[in-house]
């Protein structure tokens, strides 16, 4: 298990959620819907992320939280989606990237028919303000669409004048 007081933790005010530890790294597992070990994202102390060479990421996920009833959450980030989790008490899905939303909310709407989705967007406006898209939100919008599910979005902090 992981050190409650790793590092990238701490500083992200969350819990570990049953992911691993290695030489300072935490070890994310990605699994596929049937549960199946596939590949791991690694996290250093510094929140820097590395994905297994030549390992598949496309519709693997973590699972936050196991018992799926009525909703189920995916957000882009560990970090992101266990902040949801301790939020909300709602199983989430961690899909490591926002281009793996859509893959992840399709497995997860197979698996779970019934459960609302919930895409969680990660509010990419400075990329936005530089490149024209946010693809947090645009990719998060593209899943929800998909699978019937809603997108969620943190409030942008208003600015004092």
């Amino acid at each position: 298990r992981a050190d409650p007081a790793h590092p990238y933790l701490a500083a992200k005010a969350i819990a570990a959620h049953g992911v691993r530890q290695l030489d300072g790294a935490l070890l994310v597992p990605m699994r596929d819907g049937e549960g199946r070990l596939w590949s791991l994202q690694s996290i250093d102390r510094d929140g820097n992320k590395r994905f297994l060479a030549g390992g598949r990421k496309q519709g693997l996920y973590y699972a936050i939280g196991r018992e799926v009833s009525d909703v189920v959450c995916v957000a882009e980030g560990f970090a992101t989606a266990a902040s949801v989790f301790e939020a909300t008490g709602y199983p989430t899905a961690v899909a490591f990237d926002a281009g793996n939303l859509e893959p992840v909310a399709r497995e997860l709407r197979a698996k779970f028919p019934h459960a609302l989705i919930v895409l969680c967007a990660d509010d990419d406006a400075a990329t936005a303000l530089t490149r024209g898209i946010n693809p947090g939100l645009a990719n998060a919008q593209r899943a929800a669409q998909a699978v019937g599910g809603v997108v969620a979005m943190p409030p942008r902090a208003s600015v004092a004048e």
